[in-house]
């Protein structure tokens, strides 16, 4: 077990079982060298388009509503995510329709609409990725196995305990000084190889507008596999 191993797991030890709201652990001067460098953050053009979708109710051959398709209001749905705690909903995108499409792991002949979203102005995220570029080891280190944890496909079956590590890092982002209106994370179910695929998260969906909205239908499903040798 490396270093920084050790460490993130510490800190989902102290968050998860100890300290919830006001935690005390050295990763998170960490966790804040992270948010606040310029390793790790990268900035979003205006005009840039991100893509969302939605799988549509069986027989439903309408595009949603920018509504329905948006980020759910609190009073009407309360969901639980990677970045968002339960009760505070954020805007999870994604760079590509293939992405999109691949993270709601879709039955075959589903209807699903996809909106186009415009960044309204210049922003600024946290960037997560499986590389590292800060100068120091244990950032690099800390900051690929975050990125890990992002990745993860969500699962109806694990704990809401699972969530709180990275939850506790977005609301850094969100909270920091250095004005970050988002993370971006690899996908882990959208793979081709060498070629990475990004979903971006952000905290307020009133920069982001939908300018156009199609119906995709899903016509095969394909799944790779090999005999597993460990």
């Amino acid at each position: 077990m490396t270093e920084a191993e050790k460490l993130l797991n510490e800190f989902e030890d102290e968050i998860k079982y100890r300290n919830r709201f006001i935690a005390k652990h050295q990763a998170i001067e960490l966790f804040n060298e992270i948010i606040n460098g310029l390793d790790f953050t990268e900035e979003i053009q205006k005009g840039t388009v991100f893509f969302r979708g939605r799988v549509n109710k069986w027989m439903d051959k309408q595009p949603y509503s920018n509504e329905d398709l948006g980020m759910p209001a609190p009073n009407k749905k309360l969901t639980l995510g990677r970045v968002n705690p339960y009760g505070i909903n954020y805007m999870y995108l994604a760079e590509d329709p293939d992405t999109v499409v691949a993270e709601l792991r879709p039955n075959r002949d589903s209807l699903i609409t996809i909106g186009e979203y415009e960044v309204l102005k210049d922003i600024k995220v946290v960037k997560l990725s499986d590389y590292a570029v800060a100068s120091k080891q244990n950032i690099c280190d800390l900051a690929f196995l975050l990125g890990l944890r992002f990745s993860l496909p969500v699962d109806k079956n694990n704990d809401i305990l699972d969530y709180l590590p990275t939850q506790y890092f977005a609301e850094l982002c969100k909270n920091s000084n250095n004005k970050i209106d988002g993370i971006k994370f690899l996908s882990s179910v959208m793979n081709n190889g060498t070629e990475h695929h990004y979903n971006v998260t952000l905290f307020d969906d009133k920069i982001i507008k939908c300018r156009k909205k199609y119906l995709h239908r899903v016509f095969s499903i394909k799944y790779e596999h090999e005999v597993f040798d460990d």
